[in-house]
């Protein structure tokens, strides 16, 4: 979303019609206004291999601050083998050096600069004079760059907040003020991050780095979740038992996955993952307690709640046919149970069904379906995944009911809901509330991998849209990169044109799943995923080419890899 630039001189400008857009990447929009400082602006960082700036921080300046000056102090001693100065705002020294001011401090609020009117992951780049402005807001409460894997809590995070399975009241954290570290970094140092590690950060070598242009920047996420899955890394820290010597022999050894998994963390940040907003709560609701699970009573004291057979059974009734059932969805007393006993009017209402082909053949559900499509409409690629009958009316039916019911006792709840193989094909003739969000994630089809056919690809653009058009919100989270260890599988044009498509068409966030460690095999896939840093408005012709030159230049490193 465009917003005019926390500032005066910035909302001055708006008014008179001299703000311009324009967009960097489908993920983020840059609020460029009038710069106040000087049309030729110069901005020296290091020039004839000496140093020209000094980085300038708060007296007491925020975690997320000092950590972003570290960020900047390191690539640019990389790039030039000149070390910047860090100084505190009431000790800046003398003399005509640019001054770099990192984070909330007098100086930058003295500019006009708000950031208590920002969100967490906005950022101000702004020139005056010789002088470089990068601010973000600070929040002392959430100021956490790098926590461990093993708190208990679980409140502190790595940097960017993309854990899968965190879900906290804390779970977004500062980084607008690293995050323009970074846009520096990139744009006037050249410096691309290719895989976790210094052996995957490019960094030019040169012997100047400077800011030949007046800079008056606001930047606005578009995509507000941006996130990977990467519990492979994390579970195992969190519980050591989980990683046992056979795994240990053929992969990291303990203290090799602690460092991989610290690197990870970083580089994730560096690709400005994270939360504009504290993002849904997806998970297979009715595979957990209090639905089955060691302890649970409820199959038994209400097998109603659950799916009916093909046979007409139901759980605990012999011969029951269904090992890993879903629900009865259509059963009102399923409703009022959920909304009395389960959510209570308590954060988000999840309502995600078991990913499982077993739904239920009552005549009430089964009436709930609508109209069948005709055997030609469903292509035959699609027929053995989500076949035989086409059950994805009733599962909106009963998110739309469910929610009706939840709005009346908080109409400002959110829904959260899964699209696997039982959503498919996407139902028509139904609206659903834009506080439903939907996780596409097609699996067990052909739909499931990159690179496919072009008719699957069309097929599942189909679905997108035809979800869209419901009303729900709708995010993304594909499969494709649990493929390809062991040999090269590329399918970047493809997925950055999908990715394209889903952001043209109503996408509110992202969870690729999952970020293995194939760096080697699935390089520039995994790049290509990172939509902040090249974005769904990147070619994807140049992420591979981009990532395979200097893959073969031997990043940083200078070895020859490819």
């Amino acid at each position: 979303m465009t917003r005019s630039s926390p500032g005066p001189s910035c909302a001055r400008r708006n008014a008179g019609g001299w703000q311009k857009a324009a967009v960097v990447s489908a993920a983020w929009v840059v609020v460029a206004c009038a710069a106040p400082s000087p049309a030729v602006a110069q901005v020296h960082i290091v020039s004839q291999g000496k140093t020209a700036a000094v980085v300038v921080t708060a007296d007491k300046a925020a975690m997320v601050a000092t950590y972003a000056a570290r960020e900047l102090v390191h690539h640019v001693e990389k790039a030039t083998g000149q070390r910047l100065r860090v100084v505190p705002e009431t000790k800046i020294p003398a003399g005509d050096a640019s001054r770099i001011f990192v984070g909330v401090t007098e100086a930058a609020r003295k500019q006009g600069i708000v950031p208590e009117k920002m969100k967490p992951d906005e950022f101000v780049v702004r020139t005056v004079g010789r002088d470089l402005y990068l601010v973000g807001m600070e929040d002392r409460k959430r100021d956490v760059v790098l926590g461990e894997p093993t708190d208990s809590d679980w409140k502190h995070k790595i940097l960017h907040d993309g854990i899968y399975g965190y879900r906290g009241p804390s779970s977004i954290s500062p980084n607008g003020t690293l995050f323009a570290v970074y846009e520096i970094l990139e744009r006037y140092a050249g410096v691309r991050w290719l895989w976790p590690g210094e052996l995957g950060t490019h960094v030019p070598r040169t012997r100047d780095v400077r800011i030949g242009e007046a800079l008056d920047e606001f930047h606005v996420p578009k995509i507000a979740w941006r996130r990977f899955a990467w519990f492979h890394l994390v579970h195992p820290l969190r519980r050591p038992d989980t990683y046992d010597r056979r795994t240990e022999r053929l992969a990291f050894s303990r203290q090799g996955l602690r460092n991989f998994w610290h690197a990870t963390g970083i580089y994730l940040g560096r690709h400005r993952m994270g939360n504009s907003s504290h993002p849904p709560t997806f998970r297979e609701e009715f595979a957990h307690k209090p639905w089955v699970g060691a302890g649970t009573t409820l199959v038994g004291e209400h097998p109603e709640f659950y799916a009916m057979d093909a046979g007409g059974k139901r759980p605990g009734e012999p011969g029951y046919a269904y090992g890993r059932p879903d629900m009865c969805v259509s059963n009102p007393d399923l409703h009022r149970f959920i909304l009395e006993k389960v959510w209570r009017g308590q954060g988000t209402l999840k309502l995600g069904q078991v990913n499982t082909r077993q739904y239920c053949h009552c005549s009430r559900c089964m009436d709930w379906d609508g109209p069948q499509p005709q055997p030609g409409e469903i292509p035959n690629f699609e027929r053995g995944a989500y076949g035989p009958r086409a059950v994805s009316h009733r599962y909106a039916r009963f998110w739309k009911t469910v929610y009706a019911l939840a709005a009346k006792r908080n109409p400002n709840t959110r829904a959260t809901v899964l699209m696997y193989e039982t959503t498919l094909p996407s139902p028509g003739g139904i609206r659903l509330n834009k506080n439903i969000y939907g996780e596409y994630c097609p699996w067990t089809g052909a739909a499931t991998i990159f690179p496919m056919r072009k008719v699957v690809d069309q097929w599942s653009r189909q679905q997108w849209l035809g979800w869209k058009k419901t009303g729900m919100s709708m995010t993304w989270r594909p499969n494709h990169l649990h493929l390809g260890y062991t040999m090269p599988f590329l399918s970047t044009r493809q997925v950055g044109e999908f990715f394209k498509f889903t952001y043209q068409n109503g996408l509110k966030g992202f969870m690729f799943d999952s970020l293995r460690v194939s760096w080697a095999t699935r390089g520039s896939d995994d790049l290509r995923s990172h939509g902040p840093g090249l974005g769904p408005g990147t070619g994807c012709r140049e992420t591979q080419e981009g990532f395979l030159g200097r893959v073969r230049s031997g990043g940083s490193g200078g070895r020859t890899l490819l």
